[in-house]
């Protein structure tokens, strides 16, 4: 892990970056494996990645985060009779759980968090059901992951899909997690954050053009859905992967997997990942980066909870895409409602965000032959 200081990036060797690469850096990549260990100047203590605050910005009691997770246990098993439905039983039996942290720290620890510092869900915290919106959920005001029977569909492991569902709501436990001012009568906080998604009641003051929208209704609004969902299923796809090499998977249920993966064929959130590839291409033929450095950055910035308030890092984007997009994709709708395929669609024209011309190909190295493999790992 390596964090870096703008000025030490101007004077790395061979390094050319526009000022807004430059800021990015800086400000928020710290994994480029290029820079020497020397430059690692990062001794601030960090947060934990879940903090829970009452409205006021003090620290919420730990035994009322406590008592509400007890609460919320209670309920779920009263409505469903039990913890969990067979199949998840059984799946959760057979996931080392210890490996899988082990993979979720190594990840953090790029970023430059300390593994104590973590929200991993126990399998204690874990519930199932015959139904769950999409195939699971995390829940950051109760802290606990709710899962779905998964549909076995011809063509795809069922267990590795039960294994990529719940490595996707880890990831979103995994990321960064601040709830403001929990409402009982509501039963959700006044102000949440997971990640990139970020749940703002409209009095909240925040000093950001992406998030003053007039036109938005209801007493609260959401931003960045599809943002977010679409790094957590691309990074699910890594940790996926890596966790099945770990554990002695059968290889040829893994030959498969990432045969599976080369052919497009995700099994959620499929079709935002591509475009999600389409903004790291872009941004990387654009800023002059390479591509993997762009993902370690916005890997990075999910990890750290990202606000998008800072008018340079909006910047960024607007140097590559033009004015507004950051606001107009903070308000994409998450794939799981309605209406939320034409707003993307519309999204990808506005933007240019649906093919790569073939100049852009050339220059990123993407040839017609190898193009679908890489453009979509």
């Amino acid at each position: 892990m390596v964090d870096i200081g703008l000025n030490t990036v101007r004077r790395v060797k061979n390094l050319k970056l526009d000022r807004y690469a430059c800021y990015l850096i800086a400000q928020k990549i710290r994994i480029n494996n290029s820079m020497p260990e020397k430059f690692d100047f990062s001794k601030k203590e960090k947060p934990p990645q879940r903090e829970v605050f009452n409205e006021d910005m003090t620290s919420e009691p730990k035994e009322t985060a406590e008592e509400r997770e007890r609460l919320f246990a209670e309920k779920f098993i009263e409505e469903n009779e039990k913890q969990h439905i067979p199949e998840w039983e059984d799946f959760l039996k057979k996931v080392d759980f210890p490996l899988l942290k082990n993979i979720f720290s190594k990840l953090l620890k790029q970023c430059g968090i300390p593994e104590e510092k973590m929200n991993f869900i126990v399998p204690e915290k874990i519930f199932s059901r015959e139904w769950e919106i999409g195939a699971g959920t995390y829940w950051p005001e109760f802290n606990v992951i709710t899962l779905s029977k998964v549909i076995e569909d011809k063509g795809y492991n069922p267990e590795i899909k039960r294994l990529r569902a719940l490595i996707h709501e880890e990831i979103h436990a995994m990321s960064k997690s601040i709830c403001i001012g929990w409402s009982p009568e509501k039963g959700t906080f006044k102000n949440q954050q997971t990640g990139f998604f970020r749940s703002i009641y409209k009095d909240a003051k925040i000093q950001s053009p992406v998030y003053n929208d007039p036109q938005k209704g209801g007493t609260s609004c959401e931003f960045f859905a599809v943002f977010n969902e679409a790094v957590t299923e691309k990074i699910t796809g890594e940790l996926t992967k890596e966790y099945l090499t770990q554990s002695n998977w059968p290889r040829n249920e893994i030959e498969d997997y990432e045969k599976e993966i080369k052919e497009h064929r995700h099994y959620t959130y499929g079709n935002i990942v591509p475009l999600i590839n389409t903004i790291i291409i872009k941004m990387s033929l654009r800023l002059k980066i390479p591509r993997e450095t762009i993902w370690n950055a916005i890997k990075r910035s999910y990890v750290e909870g990202e606000k998008f308030e800072d008018q340079k890092i909006i910047g960024l984007f607007e140097e590559t895409f033009g004015k507004g997009f950051l606001d107009d994709f903070s308000d994409l709708l998450s794939p799981i409602f309605a209406g939320s395929e034409d707003m993307i669609k519309e999204f990808k024209e506005k933007y240019s965000l649906g093919f790569l011309s073939r100049r852009e190909c050339i220059e990123a190295g993407l040839y017609d032959k190898d193009f679908q493999s890489i453009y979509d790992k």
